[in-house]
């Protein structure tokens, strides 16, 4: 398997058919980076891999889009151990951070970029953080705890993982809830998001990773898929292939 990203672009007009009203629609562009890194590859196993989510969200006339209600992505059938690692509580992380969760509690990192117009004319930063949550009814949970840049604010997003049926493995279903700025003025909007998830523990001197890869590629690649939905109605999906190549060596190596 070599490291592979596939960007896809959809605009709201090429989804003016599925989606109404039409009008409404053509506000929004969003486009979506899915890319597979190869952490280890030890013989006669399930390779260890990191998985990155990148999801950036416009509005076609370069205005502030429009505020998302909802995230839900589409992943291949591999193998996902989050069962096995240390959870952390969501308050616990909201108060403290990841140094308030166990060790081994957290799945990875990431930024986000907030559009706050017309409090501020540039975006706010954010450091995202993903921790391994407490399951909701046996479903893994990945807690994303957003600390802001430029601004004390700090908010965590719970994601829960489900099987999914049909040429997908697994379904993530991440709500957003409102992101406030002054008061009077509108809601933040979440323009870019870019996680990458991919972690180890060792338990009785055995290393368990958190995601391993199927041990064979489907026909055309690993499928991904993201949907995103609006406060003001919109829907945008956007699917993605990421051809897999079997070699020797781990991606990046020699």
């Amino acid at each position: 398997m070599t490291s592979r990203s596939h960007r896809a672009l959809l605009t709201a007009a090429a989804l003016a058919a599925l989606v109404a009203p039409a009008a409404a629609a053509a506000t929004n562009t969003q486009t979506l980076d899915f890319g597979v890194r190869l952490i280890r590859q030890p013989i006669g196993g399930p390779w260890e891999i990191a998985l990155n989510v990148h999801a950036t969200t416009a509005a076609a006339d370069g205005s502030k889009p429009s505020e998302l209600r909802s995230m839900r992505f589409l992943f291949p059938r591999a193998t996902v151990n989050a069962r096995r690692f240390p959870t952390c509580d969501r308050t616990r992380l909201l108060g403290g951070g990841t140094r308030a969760c166990p060790r081994g509690s957290v799945l990875g990192s990431g930024t986000s970029l907030v559009d706050v117009r017309p409090v501020l004319s540039e975006p706010v930063h954010a450091r995202i953080s993903v921790v391994n949550g407490e399951p909701r009814a046996g479903n893994p949970v990945f807690l994303f705890r957003a600390e802001a840049v430029e601004v004390s604010v700090v908010l965590v997003l719970e994601g829960v993982l489900r099987r999914a049926g049909g040429r997908y493995g697994y379904r993530l279903d991440v709500p957003i809830p409102d992101i406030p700025t002054l008061p009077g003025q509108p809601n933040a909007s979440i323009r870019d998001v870019n996680v990458t998830v991919g972690a180890a523990i060792t338990r009785a001197g055995r290393r368990i990773p958190l995601l391993q890869a199927p041990r064979s590629c489907p026909a055309g690649g690993f499928p991904f898929q993201g949907s995103f939905g609006f406060v003001d109605g919109q829907a945008l999906t956007v699917d993605a292939v990421i051809p897999c190549t079997l070699t020797s060596r781990p991606a990046g190596a020699a």
